[in-house]
């Protein structure tokens, strides 16, 4: 069951993950799991952290790459790789990775002209 709720976070990345406050018919949506198994699972699996922690770096590795090959501004990209709010995309990029988004996009640009020149 872990593994399966597993599996479907990482499908989901860029979906918000919460669970809504009352699902339907007291059902998990899309992994039709009974709401009270899988509160139960998660609070008693070690793993609750490392998953969420991986999600987390997942995201980020995904807004870093769209950060260095697109355009797109920091808070569309934080959006759409699951971030609700645009000030925790930007708190959670700078604790993992140690630069602002815009910070990371500079140096990455700014490390590629380099090569360029040299």
């Amino acid at each position: 069951m872990v593994l399966m709720a597993f599996r479907h976070t990482i499908v989901h990345l860029d979906a918000d993950l919460r669970l809504p406050p009352q699902p339907r018919d007291g059902e998990v949506p899309s992994i039709r799991l009974p709401r009270k198994r899988c509160s139960r699972t998660a609070v008693n699996s070690r793993d609750r952290n490392f998953t969420l922690e991986l999600v987390t770096e997942r995201r980020i590795d995904r807004a870093k790459t769209l950060l260095a090959f697109t355009s797109e501004p920091a808070v569309k990209i934080g959006e759409s790789i699951g971030f609700s709010e645009p000030a925790h995309f930007a708190r959670r990029f700078r604790q993992i990775v140690g630069l602002t988004p815009s910070a990371y996009r500079l140096q990455f640009r700014l490390g590629r002209q380099e090569k360029r020149i040299e």
